[in-house]
Parts: C-alpha cells; sequence; structure tokens
C-alpha cells in the first residue's frame, strides 16, 4: 500500500480515482460490465415529441412536464414554419 500511496501523492483527483478504481474494482477480464450505465430507458427527442404530440394545441393548455413543454415548444415552432392546405382544389384557385 506505501507503494501506491506514494503513486498518488502527486496525481490529481481525478487520476487518483481512476487508479483506485483501477486497481480496487476492475481486477478480472470482464469487470468493465460493471461500470457501463443502463442505456434501455433512454429516450431522444423525437420519442418525447411523438409521445406528448397534440395535433391541436388549445391556447389555455398549460404544459404540465417538461416533455409537454417540449413537445408545445415543437409545435409552436412547426406551426410558424409550415402550413397544412387543401391542394384538392389548387387549378380552380381554391387553395
Amino acid at each position: 500500500m506505501t507503494g501506491l500511496r506514494s503513486e498518488m501523492r502527486y496525481l490529481n483527483p481525478y487520476d487518483v480515482h481512476k487508479m483506485l478504481i483501477n486497481e480496487y474494482v476492475l481486477r478480472r477480464p470482464g469487470d468493465t460490465a460493471l461500470l457501463k450505465r443502463d442505456a434501455s430507458k433512454d429516450r431522444t427527442d423525437y420519442h418525447v415529441i411523438r409521445d406528448n404530440h397534440k395535433f391541436l394545441w388549445d391556447d389555455n393548455d398549460t404544459p404540465l412536464t417538461w416533455e409537454e413543454q417540449f413537445a408545445r415548444k415543437y409545435y409552436e415552432k412547426l406551426f410558424k414554419e409550415y402550413c397544412i392546405g387543401d391542394l384538392s382544389l389548387y387549378k380552380e384557385n381554391k387553395v
């Protein structure tokens, strides 16, 4: 332990942490699996918007969660940039 202590004396805290993890946690092959995070419940922006999407938002609706706020913000941006129109009568100039 004195050898390890003398090595750690001149290291910054991050390097000390790395050294201790490598010394005590990662002793056997395959132990790095302990440090991997669970990515099965990760959600992207697309998933949040898809789950909280409303085709029409009322002006009185107040979003409660951050997901609803995010979907509302996306809707407001989409509403200003795009237009939905019925083009079935475009030949008669009735768009």
